[in-house]
Formats: structure tokens, C-alpha cells, sequence
């Protein structure tokens, strides 16, 4: 084989991400009901924490709050809304955890604490792409329970 002696020229490489996001999905959730029990699965790990953080006794916000998960689906608007009371993201875990596909704010959590750690579902940080397989964008409305100085503030 004869080595290239031509000069070439480097290309950056780009991503769609939002066709990503779209294969990613589809590669990990093949159905709707793989999605949906990943978003249930988010839910309850979030029960899990807050729970856990009332047994350390930790200062938070609606510790007297039932642990509940709730979920609807508006056919009108096809929403599908999955709303839990459990310990909530401030900002900056929607920017660390969130917005960075890998990277798990319940795996974060459950390294601080090993007894919950064997407890908790989702610790790949691939949840988010749960919501891509069943709708085009997602809307993420949330309060951190550890969030003491903002009671009424939400991201």
C-alpha cells in the first residue's frame, strides 16, 4: 500500500443533535412503553432520595409532603406529564445532569450515600432521551426540596 503524499485538508466533524437524540432514543427505547416506564422509573428514584434525606434528617422543604408519583395524558395536547413529589432539581443539577447526556444527578446522590445507592434505578444519566422517543420537546418544571433559601422558586 503506498503511503498518501497528496496534502489534505482537515474537516470539523458536526452533529445533528436533534437527529441524535432521535436515534439514541430509538436505539434504547424501541417501544413507548420502554420510555415511559424509564420516566416512572425517574420518578420514583426522586421519591427515593427525598425519603432518604428526611431519614438523615437533613433540612428540606414538604418533608410532611405523601410520596406519590402521578401521571396524565392530555389526548387534546397529546402531553404526557409524569409529576412526583419527590426531592426535585435546583438549577445547576439541570445544567450538570440534565442538559449532559451520561451523566446521572442519581448516581451523583446515591455516591454520597451507599445504603441508597443499591436502592436506585437510573444511574446512566440516559433518562432525558426517554422523552424524545414520545414527543418532539420536553418541559421540565421542578423545585429543589434542598433549596431552603427559594421555597417558592422553580426551574
Amino acid at each position: 500500500m503506498t503511503p498518501l503524499t497528496e496534502p489534505f485538508e482537515e474537516v470539523e466533524l458536526t452533529v445533528d443533535v436533534q437527529n441524535m437524540l432521535g436515534l439514541m432514543a430509538q436505539s434504547l427505547y424501541p417501544r413507548a412503553d420502554a420510555a415511559i416506564r424509564e420516566l416512572l422509573a425517574n420518578a420514583v428514584d426522586a421519591l427515593s432520595i427525598k425519603k432518604d434525606l428526611i431519614e438523615r434528617r437533613q433540612p428540606i422543604l414538604d418533608a410532611h409532603v405523601e410520596p406519590k408519583v402521578h401521571v396524565t395524558y392530555d389526548p387534546v395536547t397529546r402531553e404526557l406529564t409524569v409529576q412526583d413529589t419527590g426531592c426535585g432539581m435546583t438549577e445547576s443539577d439541570i445544567r450538570t445532569y440534565v442538559n449532559q447526556i451520561g451523566a446521572s444527578g442519581t448516581k451523583a446522590y446515591g455516591e454520597q450515600s451507599r445504603s441508597l445507592l443499591q436502592q436506585l434505578i437510573g444511574q446512566f444519566g440516559i433518562g432525558l432521551l426517554a422523552c424524545f422517543k414520545l414527543g418532539e420537546s420536553v418541559r421540565i418544571l421542578t423545585r429543589s426540596v434542598r433549596q431552603l433559601d427559594d421555597p417558592l422558586g422553580a426551574c
